[in-house]
């Protein structure tokens, strides 16, 4: 074995560690990258102009295209098409941050990599921002306007408006094939839309019925149970009476959030176990308004805490108890008009008002009537439109549904780990919905959106459109088409004017987008299945749990491989995001202001997996700030020059402990990034990135190695140090890459790091470490001696700060028991603390009252004399000793306050406990150094 030594350097820290003989480092291959002249980073990073440029540039070179023809694995993503009508939110940032981070990833795995985008058309959104600008701009409606002429009105307002959020997500850096680009009413997809609704008709598994569904009436329209946002409010629970038909006098008590739709009442319902009415069971009562006699029933479904524990059945109008009339023979009696007017001719002060008009009026009417007996405040749920933000009405329609499809191989591809889910636990939340299953309602009554694909023979439409079902069995008997073309003869046919549930074309998004109407392609062929999956938990049953169904059912398997939800980014106090509560920031603002990189690292940063973000704004500036840092870091090791041609050849021998360290870490954090990206741990990774940087890279190395780079310095350290510099750096740009792409970019290419006409984002990671070849047992070494120069560096760094002369470079230090190696090393040690000499002096016996740590490189002392004034020190230290005994008692008369400790928040008496222990581990810190000066 021979030692390391830089040819030409002085012996020392550059030969102390045995190296095979001739072991050759920068040879090509090894990462090294001679500088060539390089053009100068501007003093003061500009994310916005560094950002434009190079996206610019990554369109330019078709960087983002997709090559299905290619040799390399393929790797997909869809991205989960955001509504043509939205704009970028925070959770647009954090979803497809992730995205563009694994398919930069999986780009520099060396796959062909498909990231493919497109939009969703949104059906009752954009409805509603045209019918209201066709109202403030037109007066008009869309019923006035026609049906051709207001989806004309429609397409230009997406022309006009629709590519807003497409602008936004390139605005973040996203790397879809944009030349890709789809969107769910294009004519190609609609095509897939028809045919599949035609093909499952066909198989009996659509059908058109009446049925007890979701009405918005502001909307117009069905919706599914997923598009019902459940809301706490604070509602208001009538008790009433009924008479009793066959005895005057005598009433059943009755209690209600809903009095409004008394008029469709058609019975009393008890429980058949509850000792209080069980023998009104069979008998009558006489409903208020409009007058009628309807029965007292019994049934199992009604709750026995609920109010009085009798209930009015209205079946028109509220879904229990249209079960419980169904299965008791009820009259149904429709009193509400689809906008929500109440429709009761018999009742003419109710007729036509608004429900929520008519219940006041009805409330009164009790009143009136002597039968109103309280009014009770009451918490419940209500279900609201999440488009409209109106209480939904249950409802009794005509409407197109669906029976699901591979409902099995769906269920059981999840739950067998062949489409996985992460985190885990959403799969039984998916199991849970799979094992219960309703038929999709999947009908919409709008105009924007994918018409049903259904014709009704002219002589026979109110036949048909008032039948009772419509199934399989009518298409044979000839009276309706059901086909993606109009039938032959269009003046003989009326077609259906319903659209379909917007759900019901992007279940089919990972295959229609990739070929044409019930074929392949090669980008099919390639791409499909597709990797992965991100998305959030609220839409696993609108969408996740339906595209798989689909994707057995049309694309012969499972649609994805892995599905990553993400997690609901919240404010500070926990509350979600919403414009109304003001806590919600602008996305472009914040890139405006920090850089869109600084706005995906710092929302990397904090997005653990399976919890919810809280968001703060300060995340994003320390993103911002971290981008700085490496921007200088970089900027730094440039002002430092070429090697200089005379030290370009082929540098032999092991390079110093500091730089076997710090390439030993970089190899360490090139596998920990990968095992994180294994787990879709993608806060681990931006952590690991940061601390790498920040404290490995700035904090220690950097810091160790600043006298190779000063004009003292031989030219061969200096070249050793820069090499290393250079090899490090290039290597961790390529692991941030994906992370800030934009960034890492601008300094590879300036750095030189990458070929001319090249870019960094193509370019395939190593697959060897920096320190491939070495002795392990040797890096270990170097690494054990450069952890405890750090360590003893931040302990006596420490002891300089408690004396108050932290920026003071007149201090020395006096080391006993030191190791051998140490004496190499006490330059570098000096430099770390910032001291002015350290002896090392195993005999050294200090004066009473001198300083001393125990650290991992010996004793360490540092003498006071001639620094501080000893008495002014002891006075200091007594004053702030009292200072801390204050702060202890107002901590331990709080906490010895009954009344504060049962009455505050747990997390206030934590905080509250954890000041008293900081102030007592200072408060013995202090009494130590001021004994030591006695």
């Amino acid at each position: 074995m021979a030692d390391a030594q830089v040819p030409g350097g002085p012996p020392g820290r550059n030969s102390r560690i045995p190296v095979p003989a001739g072991l050759v480092l920068d040879k090509p291959g090894c990462g090294w990258h001679p500088l060539v002249p390089m053009s100068e980073l501007p003093k003061a990073y500009e994310p916005q102009a560094v950002e434009a440029k190079w996206y610019a540039a990554w369109l330019t070179g078709k960087c983002f295209e997709a090559d299905p023809t290619s040799a390399q694995d393929g790797y997909s993503i869809v991205i989960p098409p955001p509504n043509v009508t939205g704009i970028l939110h925070l959770g647009h940032v954090l979803n497809n941050a992730l995205q563009d981070i694994l398919a930069r990833r999986a780009r520099q795995l060396g796959k062909a990599v498909l990231w493919l985008p497109g939009t969703d058309h949104a059906g009752i959104a954009t409805q509603t921002k045209v019918e209201r600008q066709l109202r403030e701009e037109d007066g008009v409606t869309r019923h006035e306007l026609g049906r051709e002429a207001f989806l004309k009105r429609v397409w230009e307002w997406k022309e006009k408006h629709g590519g807003i959020i497409i602008q936004q997500l390139k605005r973040l850096g996203c790397s879809c094939d944009w030349s890709r680009e789809r969107f769910t009413m294009d004519e190609a997809y609609s095509k897939w839309v028809s045919q599949v609704f035609v093909d499952l008709f066909k198989q009996g598994l659509i059908y058109r019925g009446k049925r007890m569904v979701n009405w918005c009436p502001v909307s117009l329209t069905a919706l599914s149970d997923e598009e019902v946002i459940m809301t706490p409010q604070r509602s208001k629970l009538y008790t009433m009476k009924y008479e009793l038909a066959d005895a005057p006098g005598e009433f059943i008590e009755i209690s209600t959030t809903r009095p409004e739709t008394l008029m469709g009442d058609s019975a009393v319902a008890v429980n058949p176990r509850d000792p209080r009415h069980v023998a009104l069971v069979g008998r009558r009562v006489r409903r208020p308004f409009p007058p009628a006699e309807i029965p007292i029933i019994a049934d199992d479904q009604v709750d026995l805490e609920f109010g009085t524990g009798a209930l009015k059945i209205t079946p028109a109008h509220d879904r229990a108890d249209f079960e419980i009339g169904m299965r008791h023979g009820l009259e149904i009696i429709d009193v509400l008009h689809p906008d929500g007017r109440v429709h009761c001719p018999a009742c003419p002060d109710l007729d036509g008002l608004d429900r929520l008009v008519a219940r006041e009026i009805a409330v009164a009417k009790l009143a009136a009537m002597g039968l109103l007996l309280k009014v009770e405040e009451y918490d419940n749920n209500v279900g609201f439109s999440e488009r409209a933000q109106v209480p939904i009405e249950p409802r009794i329609s005509m409407q197109w549904f669906l029976k699901y499809p591979c409902v099995q191989q769906a269920a059981e591809a999840v739950a067998s780990g062949d489409i996985q889910f992460r985190p885990a636990r959403w799969a039984k939340t998916y199991a849970h919905w799979m094992a219960k299953l309703q038929d999709w309602c999947i009908s919409r009554q709008l105009w924007w959106g994918h018409q049903i694909p259904v014709w009704y023979r002219r002589d026979k439409l109110e036949a048909l459109k008032t039948a009772e079902s419509l199934t399989m069995h009518d298409l044979t008997a000839g009276d309706l088409h059901v086909g993606v073309d109009a039938p032959a003869d269009a003046a003989c046919w009326v077609r259906d004017e319903d659209v379909m549930d917007t759900w019901f074309s992007s279940w089919l998004w990972p295959f229609a987008t990739m070929a044409d109407v019930g074929g392949t392609s090669p980008t099919m062929q390639k791409f499909y299945p597709t990797s992965d999956l991100v998305t959030g938990p609220d839409i696993i049953f609108f969408w996740v749990a339906r595209m798989i169904m689909a994707g057995f059912r049309f694309a012969g398997g499972r649609p994805f491989k892995n599905v990553f939800f993400t997690t609901i980014i919240r404010d500070l106090q926990g509350r979600k995001m919403s414009k109304s509560l003001g806590n919600s920031p602008d996305p472009i603002d914040l890139m405006e202001k920090y850089g869109a990189d600084a706005l995906r690292f710092g929302l990397m940063r904090i997005a653990p997996v399976g919890s919810d973000v809280r968001f703060d704004e300060t995340s994003i500036e320390e993103g911002r700030n971290f981008a700085n840092k490496l921007y200088n870091a970089c900027r730094f090791r440039q002002l430092a020059g070429d090697v200089g041609p005379a030290q370009r050849t082929l540098l032999v021998g092991l390079p110093p402990l500091y730089h076997l360290d710090i390439m030993a870490k970089l190899d360490a954090l090139s596998a920990a990034v990968a095992a994180s990206y294994a787990e879709y741990r993608f806060g681990e990774i931006a952590q690991l990135l940061h601390e790498f940087l920040w404290s490995e890279c700035c904090d220690k190395f950097l810091e160790a190695v600043k006298l190779d780079l000063r004009e003292a310095a031989t030219p061969e350290a200096r070249a050793v140090t820069l090499n290393t510099f250079d090899r490090v750096m290039e290597r961790y740009l390529q692991l941030m890459s994906p992370y800030m792409p934009h960034l890492t970019e601008e300094l590879s290419q300036r750095l030189c790091y990458v070929k001319d006409g090249e870019f960094l984002m193509r370019q395939a990671l190593p697959t060897h470490g920096l320190l491939d070849g070495l002795d392990p047992g040797r890096i270990a070494a170097a690494q054990a001696q450069a952890a405890d120069i750090y360590a003893a560096a931040g302990r006596m760094r420490n002891l300089k700060a408690e004396y108050k002369m932290g920026s003071r470079k007149d201090v020395r230090f006096v080391i006993k028991s030191a190791p051998a190696w140490l004496a190499d090393e006490s330059t570098v040690l000096a430099l770390l603390v910032g001291a002015a000499a350290i002896t090392l002096d195993s005999a050294y016996e200090p004066l009473k009252g001198t300083p001393a740590a125990v650290t991992p490189v010996g004793e360490v002392y540092m003498p006071l004399e001639g620094l501080i004034d000893v008495a002014a020190e002891r006075a200091r230290l007594t004053k702030e000793i009292e200072r801390i005994r204050g702060e202890v008692t107002k901590c331990e008369g709080k906490l010895g306050n009954a009344s504060f400790v049962e009455r505050a928040p747990p997390e206030v008496v934590g905080l509250e406990q954890a000041r008293l222990a900081e102030w007592h581990a200072k408060l013995q810190q202090l009494a130590e150094m001021l004994a030591a000066l006695t």
